[in-house]
């Protein structure tokens, strides 16, 4: 049997189907500012800090009012949560009943800041079904460093040996991997690579396929 008492979850594009709303948000943002904002720019910046996404943003259109971009950015993205309600992943809410039924603990851990991961969270009603909650401002450095990961399993008083991670980001899955958990890939918008694959403990098509995984582990 594996040792497995904690399950960590990332946010954007693994519980929620936000990083095409992300997507859709940057092109917008792209056509009102005149920036060439393209889809592979976009991708860059998935599963990182805003911290990161200014750097990688600046290197590839050089100097602009980032902050502005950010600003039409959550405008377009919570515009659309409150229009249209946060998408939620399939599996989701099955998961989180599973892991109460099992007694495994449950966090998030998302390079996103604190107001839009409550937003979302809370948006979506599952803020409260959480042990901890950490976010991408609350910690030095971000994904695909191991920092977040290490502080929630922390917080959750567990090591990173007893702790699963669900990402759908290769920031993501690197920074699981570094702070030695065991690390479950989701892919959402980008599909593991060559570099990627030999760091998974698992590749799955939904979160609901972890709850067959997590009964396979205690067999």
């Amino acid at each position: 049997m594996n040792l497995l008492k904690a399950v960590i979850f990332d946010m954007d594009g693994l519980m929620f189907d936000t990083e095409r709303l992300g997507v859709e948000a940057w092109s917008n943002v792209g056509q009102k500012l005149g920036l060439n904002i393209t889809k592979e720019l976009m991708l860059k910046v998935i599963g990182v800090s805003w911290v990161s996404n200014k750097k990688i943003f600046t290197q590839e259109l050089g100097e602009f009012d980032f902050y502005n971009a950010q600003a039409l950015f959550h405008e377009y993205l919570n515009d659309a949560i409150v229009n249209n309600d946060i998408p939620v992943k399939p599996g989701l809410m099955d998961l989180l009943d599973f892991l109460d039924e099992v007694k495994l603990k449950k966090a998030v851990a998302t390079s996103s800041n604190y107001d839009d991961a409550m937003f979302f969270l809370t948006k979506a009603g599952v803020y409260n079904r959480f042990d901890a909650i950490v976010t991408g401002d609350m910690i030095a450095n971000g994904k695909p460093n191991p920092d977040i990961f290490l502080h929630t399993a922390g917080l959750l008083g567990v090591s990173s040996e007893e702790c699963m991670v669900l990402e759908d980001s290769i920031n993501g899955i690197k920074a699981a991997h570094s702070a030695g958990m065991k690390p479950v890939m989701i892919p959402d918008l980008i599909p593991p690579n060559e570099e990627i694959r030999p760091l998974l403990y698992a590749k799955l098509t939904s979160l609901a396929d972890v709850i067959l995984l997590i009964e396979d582990m205690e067999k």
